[in-house]
């Protein structure tokens, strides 16, 4: 069933602008689809907690989504991945950083 609702919300013929962001990103999130429930949160709490699993997340998929936190939010988030798993999510901080750094 989880796949069934990322197809949906992946496929471009439906365009959803209209529905309870909130409470699908919940949804989301309990189904563990985080980077649907990334997409749907917009609390710094909730999207902080979703972060902790960026380990079993699309690398590119953080890297583009890191862009376009505000940068205060970004390192914050960025050190606390590597608080939750420093081994697995290294990688991943060097490439947002390299991405993201402001000249």
């Amino acid at each position: 069933m989880p796949q069934v609702a990322d197809s949906i919300m992946q496929n471009t013929t439906y365009h959803f602008t209209h529905y309870d962001h909130i409470r699908i990103a919940q949804i989301c999130e309990r189904v563990q689809l985080y980077q649907r429930a990334l997409e749907n949160y917009v609390d710094i709490i909730d999207i902080k907690r979703v972060l902790s699993y960026a380990s079993t997340m699309d690398q590119q998929f953080l890297i583009d989504y890191f862009g376009k936190l505000p940068v205060d939010v970004g390192i914050e988030s960025m050190y606390d991945i590597l608080r939750y798993n420093m081994t697995q999510n290294i990688r991943v901080v060097v490439e947002i950083a390299k991405k993201w750094v402001e000249y």
